[in-house]
């Protein structure tokens, strides 16, 4: 018979507050938890777990734990940005949101069971047993896998399930996100949560995907091949800004199916890994700024550069088809595809008029404005703390705001200091798409807490 579940017992009464509070009280609940001296760290954890072990992942990429467990990262970094007061909002927030999804009928609440290690006779035998799992998306087969390998061969266990990842993020970037975020996270909090925390994510990577129809993966490894990106490609090192912001430039000029092919160029004639990575990135912010549209959900070529850029800085073996595999992304593919309109050179901007354009929702101003600003020599860290306060206050894209800003955050820090602005702008745009329109646990978390 199955059993659930059990987290630690120094986690497992937490974890029970974020599963059974009614969504109604979930807010000042945490409030008071947090001021009676339960730490930011073990609240985190316990919305992680909790999210994680008691709703299902559906495969439409909302509800359920991924996008709970996957902005934890954002959150944590955030409040170290945020005037003291308010300083727990993001963490309260994603609490909140955890709670939502556990009492939403179409995600929760599940049960996830105790179940046994699966292995195969070796470490190799057990990888290739669950890759196979994916071919006919037997999920719960990849898990009895996957635990073995953390048991016995955690770095295979951890380069497995990137790698599948990897191979998925042309048909969801989501897939990709979700488990990178998860790998910072438990840096974060200790691997000793793994066993729980990472069988949410191999089962969605394991799932079929909502966008089913993607490029197939052979012109990938056709690239690869051609090129002979399997040796020979310097990881990391010097890249002239020229070079860099030369492939930044084209990735926005050319035809999407032109874009893999100039990224495996530029590799083969001897830009980095992360100097490649990089161009991808401020490319993804450049596509951003100038297309049109009014979904401040529709970030993923941006947060999915942040992910990529993490792969191949932490794992550069698997980071050349993860950069190639970027071109083939949904949302990458849509932003190419989408409409562009000329973006206005930026005129000199105070940190109030950024404010104002981006309360009046109006996105093309609000880039042009935080573009005027940068330019003009503004307070760096005002900005920093006003975006991160517009995207903790927000409760309407299920966190999607909070890990744009962390990812922005980090792209801009990582950039050369002649190309970083973009990020900020891009980041800039997309606080204007939602700011206001979903403030309720804000409204309510800041009389709390003030």
């Amino acid at each position: 018979m199955a059993r659930p579940v059990r987290l630690p017992d120094e986690v497992e009464p937490m974890a029970r507050f974020v599963e059974e509070t009614p969504p109604r009280e979930i807010v000042r609940e945490a409030v008071k938890r947090l001021r009676g001296g339960v730490s930011e760290r073990e609240m985190m954890v316990a919305a992680a777990l909790a999210v994680m072990r008691s709703t299902e992942m559906p495969f439409v990429h909302h509800g359920g734990p991924l996008h709970p467990v996957a902005a934890l990262p954002a959150v944590e970094a955030t409040m170290g940005r945020m005037e003291e007061g308010l300083r727990w909002l993001p963490l309260i927030q994603d609490v909140a949101l955890a709670n939502r999804h556990i009492h939403d009928p179409a995600s929760g609440p599940s049960i996830m069971p105790e179940i046994e290690p699966l292995g195969a006779g070796s470490a190799d035998a057990t990888v290739e047993a669950f890759r196979r799992c994916l071919g006919r998306n037997y999920t719960s087969g990849a898990e009895h896998h996957f635990l073995w390998l953390l048991e016995n061969a955690q770095g295979k266990a951890v380069e497995a399930l990137l790698s599948v990842a990897v191979d998925n993020y042309r048909h969801d970037e989501h897939k990709l996100i979700a488990a990178v975020n998860a790998f910072r996270l438990l840096d974060r909090i200790g691997w000793r949560f793994a066993p729980v925390l990472l069988r949410g994510v191999v089962r969605y990577n394991f799932m079929p995907s909502v966008w089913a129809k993607a490029p197939p993966a052979e012109g990938v490894e056709a690239l690869i091949e051609r090129h002979r990106l399997k040796e020979g490609v310097r990881w990391e090192g010097e890249d002239a800004d020229e070079r860099v912001d030369g492939l930044r430039r084209s990735l926005v000029e050319v035809s999407l199916e032109e874009t893999p092919e100039r990224i495996a160029v530029a590799l083969r004639g001897g830009m980095s890994l992360m100097g490649a990575a990089e161009a991808v990135s401020l490319a993804a912010s450049d596509l951003f700024i100038g297309m049109e549209t009014a979904s401040p959900m529709g970030i993923h070529f941006m947060t999915g550069a942040n992910a990529i850029r993490w792969v191949c800085r932490a794992h550069p073996p698997l980071g050349v088809r993860a950069l190639l595999m970027w071109a083939l992304g949904p949302e990458t593919r849509g932003a190419v595809r989408s409409r562009k309109r000329p973006v206005e050179a930026p005129g000199r901007a105070g940190l109030e008029e950024v404010t104002e354009a981006i309360q009046a929702n109006d996105g093309a101003q609000a880039a042009g404005r935080a573009a005027g600003y940068l330019a003009s020599g503004g307070d760096l860290r005002a900005l920093l703390r006003l975006l991160g306060e517009f995207a903790a206050r927000d409760d309407s894209t299920e966190m999607h705001a909070m890990k744009h800003h962390q990812a922005m955050v980090e792209e801009f820090e990582g950039a050369r200091p002649s190309l970083a602005s973009v990020h900020l702008v891009a980041q800039a745009k997309e606080a204007a798409l939602h700011a206001g329109k979903g403030t309720g646990v804000y409204e309510e978390a800041r009389e709390a807490l003030m």
